[in-house]
C-alpha cells in the first residue's frame, strides 16, 4: 500500500478541521490549515497541486491578516481572500512549480 494517498487525504482532513476551528474558535488555526494545505498541494502537485495551492494562499493571507488585526468585518475577510486569489493567479502564471514548492524540491 502506498502511503502518499493516505497522507494526502489525512492532510486534507486536517486542513478542513483547521478551517472549521479557525472560524468557530480562534483564527490562529488558519496557520495550521495553511501549513497542511501547502503539504497536500505538493503531494497533489502532478494533478491538482497548483489549484489546491490557492487554498494555501487564502489561508495564509487570512492568518496573516488576523495576526496583524486587519480583519474587523466579513467584508475585510472577503477583500483578503480576493487579494490572495489575485496573488495566487499571478504566481501560478509567472512562476515555475520548482519555486512554488521550493522547500520540498530541496528535500527531494
Amino acid at each position: 500500500m502506498n502511503i502518499l494517498p493516505v497522507l494526502f487525504y489525512l492532510l486534507v482532513g486536517i486542513t478542513l478541521l483547521a478551517i472549521i476551528l479557525a472560524i468557530k474558535i480562534s483564527p490562529r488555526y488558519y496557520w495550521l490549515g495553511a501549513f497542511t494545505s501547502y503539504i497536500f498541494s505538493f503531494l497533489g502537485g502532478f494533478s491538482i497541486g497548483l489549484y489546491t495551492l490557492s487554498i494555501t494562499f487564502i489561508l495564509f493571507a487570512l492568518a496573516l491578516a488576523h495576526t496583524l488585526r486587519w480583519i474587523k468585518s466579513p467584508l475585510h475577510s472577503f477583500l483578503i481572500i480576493f487579494a490572495a486569489l489575485v496573488i495566487w493567479m499571478i504566481m501560478i502564471l509567472t512562476t515555475d512549480d520548482y519555486w512554488l514548492f521550493l522547500p520540498f524540491t530541496i528535500l527531494f
